[in-house]
């Protein structure tokens, strides 16, 4: 599935769509979900880079969600994925609501600000750990608690 900015209400998408959508939230939510704006476009970003890059799934769902394995671990590109925290967002919560919105805005292409500063951002970790392969990674920039990444 190719995404592609709509300039139309989420209800009025096809499910297959909005699965995507929702994707897009979740993994804003669950990465970025305290996050400032800035930060949660930026995970978005980084998300979408990689399924435009043919390196990943074809889909939003599937980048989000692919596992690979490495020496007999499994590792997910996103950690909240293997981390067990897959559950169903509340509706009410507002780091849900506010993710949701720019998932949505993401899809219409909003945030075009934004686009630019994370045009070649594929990785991103949180500032308190040091991942190995961070190290032959040209930083982007620094926003909230998140090191961007080409």
């Amino acid at each position: 599935m190719q995404w592609l900015p709509f300039d139309i209400k989420y209800s009025t998408l096809s499910k297959a769509t909005q699965k995507q959508v929702d994707c897009l939230a979740e993994n804003i939510l669950f990465e970025a979900g305290h996050e400032p704006q800035e930060g949660k476009v930026a995970v978005a970003m980084v998300t979408l880079n990689r399924l435009s890059s043919g390196n990943y799934s074809d889909s939003v769902c599937g980048v989000v969600k692919q596992k690979t394995h490495y020496n007999g671990v499994t590792v997910c590109q996103f950690s909240w994925v293997c981390a067990g925290y897959a559950r169903q967002p509340k509706s009410t919560d507002e780091r849900w609501i506010e993710s949701r919105q720019i998932a949505e805005g993401i899809a219409r292409g909003d945030y075009e600000e934004y686009r630019a500063k994370y045009g070649t951002a594929m990785y991103f970790h949180a500032t308190g750990i040091r991942p190995i392969w961070a190290k032959t990674k040209k930083l982007v920039t620094k926003t909230g608690h998140h090191l961007f990444y080409e």
